[in-house]
């Protein structure tokens, strides 16, 4: 649609059928392979294209948020690039999806912020279908689950729209894990997606190969988050 003569880039909600969107059709498959008993060890990777852009969900996803009034997201500050250097600066593509004529407008913004929530609740819904056919399914007492992804989001601060910086909202991923043996709470040390590997090997007793890891395995913060670590991460 458009506001203004300018066309906003992909905000828009779908009314086609559910299985237009192969987040749905691999949620499908998911669902199905975990409903049946299978005979041998496994591991399924149930990747996720939402909440990336463009901004297409379902409408029913949309309308969650027809009373939700958006402001603007807090920290945000006209110039906070000033004390970047030019080159740091030319490597952001800054506010572009929400300006008009190289100002920042307003309802322009608030569109993709709904945007963007409507798309994390459409991955949040088929997340939770596919946790929901495991507890419901043969394998629900023995199995790993961890949600993550490859980078954090910016929705406005820093002048920034999307990915690639340095800055913490996009280097800090979500990491959440839930399996036997794994304590509820919240652990305060850090760790790195190259972790991921080794925890595996070691809470499913395969051991380690021959070669050096560049990972750790973090299945002592599983057991008790607040353990001893002494690593940084990188």
């Amino acid at each position: 649609h458009r506001r203004g003569g300018n066309q906003f880039s992909g905000v828009q909600p779908w009314t086609g059928p559910d299985a237009d969107f192969p987040d749905v059709v691999n949620a499908d498959q998911a669902v199905e392979f975990l409903g049946r008993r299978q005979e041998k060890p496994f591991l399924l990777f149930f990747g996720l294209w939402r909440p990336h852009t463009p901004y297409t969900a379902p409408r029913r996803f949309f309308d969650l948020y027809s009373n939700t009034r958006f402001e603007l997201p807090a920290g945000w500050q006209p110039g906070d690039l000033a004390d970047v250097p030019p080159e740091g600066r030319r490597l952001t593509d800054g506010l572009k999806r929400v300006q008009v004529d190289g100002r920042i407008d307003g309802a322009r913004w608030k569109e993709h912020l709904l945007g963007y929530c409507a798309n994390t609740s459409f991955a949040d819904w088929n997340i939770g279908r596919v946790l929901a056919a495991l507890d419901g399914g043969p394998h629900a007492a023995n199995t790993l689950v961890v949600i993550t992804s490859d980078n954090g989001f910016h929705c406005g601060p820093k002048e920034r729209w999307e990915k690639g910086t340095l800055w913490e909202l996009s280097a800090h991923v979500p990491l959440l894990v839930r399996g036997p043996g794994v304590r509820p709470g919240t652990s305060p040390r850090t760790v790195s997606l190259v972790d991921l590997y080794p925890t595996f090997a070691d809470f499913c007793g395969l051991g380690a190969p021959a070669h050096r890891l560049d990972g750790r395995s973090f299945v002592p913060l599983l057991r008790d988050p607040a353990a001893p670590w002494d690593r940084p991460s990188f």
